[in-house]
């Protein structure tokens, strides 16, 4: 089986490093830039590169990974569902709710296989803890809370797509690292969220940009075009999953000394799971009069390799991929869009569509 790549970027490059782990060539990769797409398929050894979605009519290419911008999303994975392609997209699914109503029609008798990289769910430590709470272990589910802190966007910081919401969408916080929280909590409760209270602020919106750098506006010796960033740099949630069980999140993008920090405590009448991406290969049980703590070897890119030997061996067998595909991808894009209207409102309750 061969795979092709839409997106040179980072994330493109642990799609790489994951499915030549799992024994999977990636045969072409295009980006709308056919030089880009020259220089990372150099870089990455791929045989082939292009600027069009034609570069993926070979039918050996049987599965395609699109990196790109929120955005492009969608209008990529319906040509790729017109080629009749198994398709992985990164997340957020897509950014509109319309486009994410559309392509979760189309997926519903889609002969192919269509997959959401929220690839924290393949950690061991989740599956365990995800097995744990199915058993009954922690009782009926009280309580889910916890925070996704980061500091890539401290100022002075990188100028980029993530800020342009004609690429990434109204939001970043939220659909950016949130969306992995968000899917988490469902995932291992089993329950869909049905209620949103959000505030959200952008903390500098107005910022100097110079050499390509962000800077606060009153930055001295910078005198560089002011730019405005609307985009959130923290969030604060609050959430009621459908069997009433409650949540919080706290989401930062712009919190010193946590480079990528994602907590999550799940809480029932009988116990209380608690993990952190900071220590992603330990789980803890606390039950009454004691905890109990479990340790796994496995790392970030093996959780990669582990979503997609699922997808790929799905593909083999000619069957669904067990892991999230764009029914729980439009799910999460749509609650996504209701903290964005709650923020608009002061934090007024709305419910998920």
């Amino acid at each position: 089986m061969k795979a092709g790549l839409i997106g040179t970027g980072g994330v493109a490059e642990i799609h790489v490093r994951a499915l030549r782990a799992i024994g999977i060539e990636v045969a072409a990769v295009m980006n709308h830039r056919l030089q880009t797409a020259q220089a990372f398929a150099r870089a990455q050894g791929i045989p082939v590169f292009s600027d069009h979605l034609k570069v993926f009519l070979d039918p050996e290419i049987s599965t395609v990974h699109i990196c790109t911008p929120p955005v492009t999303h969608g209008p990529l994975i319906l040509a790729l569902m017109e080629m009749r392609k198994n398709i992985v997209t990164e997340k957020p699914f897509t950014v509109a709710d319309d486009e994410a109503w559309a392509i979760e029609r189309f997926a519903r008798d889609y002969p192919g296989i269509h997959a959401v990289n929220f690839n924290l769910r393949f950690y061991k430590s989740i599956q365990k803890a995800r097995s744990l709470i199915d058993a009954g272990t922690l009782g009926p589910l009280r309580l889910i809370h916890g925070y996704y802190l980061q500091a890539f966007h401290i100022l002075p910081a990188p100028y980029g797509w993530r800020y342009d919401p004609l690429l990434a969408g109204p939001m970043r916080a939220v659909t950016e690292i949130g969306s992995h929280w968000l899917d988490l909590s469902e995932y291992l409760s089993g329950q869909k969220i049905l209620k949103v209270s959000a505030l959200m602020k952008s903390f500098n919106p107005l910022r100097r940009l110079d050499k390509g750098i962000m800077y606060p506006p009153d930055s001295p010796e910078i005198d560089g075009p002011l730019v405005h960033v609307t985009s959130e740099d923290a969030a604060i949630l609050q959430m009621i999953f459908e069997d009433g069980t409650l949540g919080s999140l706290v989401l930062s993008e712009v919190s010193h000394g946590h480079e990528n920090d994602l907590s999550i405590r799940i809480s029932g009448d009988a116990g209380t799971l608690n993990w952190s991406s900071q220590d992603h290969q330990h789980l803890s049980l606390a039950l009454k009069d004691t905890t109990e703590h479990f340790h796994f070897t496995d790392n970030f890119q093996s959780s990669f390799e582990a979503h997609f030997k699922d997808i790929y061996q799905a593909v083999k067998r000619g069957e669904k991929n067990s892991g999230p595909g764009f029914q729980e991808g439009a799910h999460i894009t749509r609650l996504a869009n209701a903290i964005l209207k709650s923020s608009q409102t002061q934090g007024k309750w709305v419910e998920v569509l």
